[in-house]
């Protein structure tokens, strides 16, 4: 009895990976855990404040996470409280080049300049007794999220300068149930990623052909049921893949919105099924040169229909374990190569983020190259209003 796989053979995960998968660098810093993965993760808290110096009841409320876009009017209130009666003035470092602090309301506002983080600290002075309160928060500019089916039914962060947003439900031929509703969250500037995998005729209730249908075509390549594991039937199997996954984007989309217009991603992790993870094929260079042809399969089939940016998210570690890594970008097999060189990369992040998204973009390693830098999309999880998110930053 065939044992289907277009499941997760591996727990596909809802809230972020639990593993060590990508060795970031940050500020010349080990960060010891990671959050690859779409649908969040676990990190600690964004910055303390409140503890006034001298003992007084003055408090000020740290505003959390905030997100701005270059070019885009922006304002936040801060909130404090003092004993009654005195008055309170208000200061600000490292705001973002392009916001003030009006001193005498506490309103933080002002159009934003520059696209990068910045680690901000607000201080309130009571004006009788001189005793201060702090908070520290982080600002980002043209930093965005991404969500899917983890976040359903309207668990969703604030809109930022970009909204990607999963069209399947977590495995290939899957719908995100949320697809329609995220897609309108993502108005400021949408994406899409989906799903990928590679389970071979073993374990596919949808590989292209069978008994009763011995070939199948697809992007100029032909599998043929008398040599059902190759790099062929691969091919079109992810073509079909992403086929699907345009289909259940367009149907889902806002009136007026073309998906074939927006980036697209491809989540390429070892939650999914993949025949250099399964014992059945091994994982040898035969079953490196499948994989890599699904996703070249995949790949080609969205740019078939116009789409113009097709790149792919992963770790270090996955990409590794599933392609054989930057060694292998050619393959064995001339059917599976895959243009690596011109593939836009977004790298998973570690939990820590001290050191900001720019130092991120600079010192994180591109699964592609196995050097750190040159990656186009850095990930990494944030804690909003008591859930955590992933926060997207296009590196520069």
């Amino acid at each position: 009895m065939l044992a289907v796989r277009e499941v997760p053979v591996r727990s596909v995960r809802r809230v972020g990976l639990a593993a060590a998968m990508l060795g970031v660098m940050l500020l010349g810093s080990a960060l010891p855990a990671f959050a690859a993965g779409h649908g969040g993760g676990t990190k600690g808290g964004g910055g303390g404040g409140g503890r006034p110096k001298g003992g007084s009841s003055l408090a000020v409320t740290n505003p959390g996470e905030q997100m701005a876009t270059q070019g885009v009017g922006t304002s936040l209130q801060i909130a404090a409280t003092g004993p009654s009666g005195d008055s309170l003035s208000y200061a600000a470092s490292n705001l973002p080049p392009g916001l003030v602090m009006d001193a005498a309301t506490g309103v933080v506002s002002g159009t934003p300049t520059t696209a990068v983080q910045y680690r901000v600290t607000v201080t309130v002075t009571d004006t009788v007794t001189m005793s201060t309160a702090s908070a520290q928060f982080w600002w980002f500019v043209n930093a965005g999220y991404d969500i899917s089916y983890p976040q359903c039914p309207s668990s969703f962060p604030p809109a930022g300068a970009l909204g990607i947003v999963g069209v399947t439900d977590g495995i290939v031929y899957s719908a995100n149930p949320c697809l329609s509703t995220q897609l309108s969250w993502a108005k400021n500037a949408p994406a899409l990623y989906v799903n990928t995998g590679d389970p071979g005729p073993q374990y596919s209730s949808k590989w292209p052909v069978s008994a009763t249908n011995p070939t199948a075509t697809e992007g100029g390549q032909t599998c043929n049921y008398s040599d059902a594991n190759s790099t062929a039937c691969s091919y079109v199997y992810g073509w079909r893949a992403a086929t699907d996954a345009l289909n259940t984007a367009t149907a889902a989309a806002p009136a007026g919105l073309d998906v074939t217009k927006l980036p697209w991603w491809l989540d390429v992790e070892t939650g999914n099924s993949w025949q250099t993870l399964e014992t059945y094929y091994g994982n040898t260079p035969a079953s490196q040169d499948n994989d890599i042809a699904a996703l070249r399969g995949m790949s080609d089939a969205l740019k078939a229909v116009g789409v113009t940016s097709v790149g792919i998210y992963a770790s270090e570690y996955s990409w590794n374990s599933i392609t054989g890594g930057p060694g292998n970008a050619s393959t064995t097999d001339p059917n599976a190569g895959f243009p690596l060189s011109s593939t836009p990369t977004w790298v998973p992040a570690s939990t820590s983020y001290s050191a900001g998204f720019t130092a991120g973009c600079t010192n994180a390693i591109n699964f592609l190259t196995g050097q750190a830098g040159g990656i186009s999309l850095f990930q990494y999880t944030v804690p909003i209003s008591g859930s955590t998110f992933d926060a997207d930053y296009p590196c520069p």
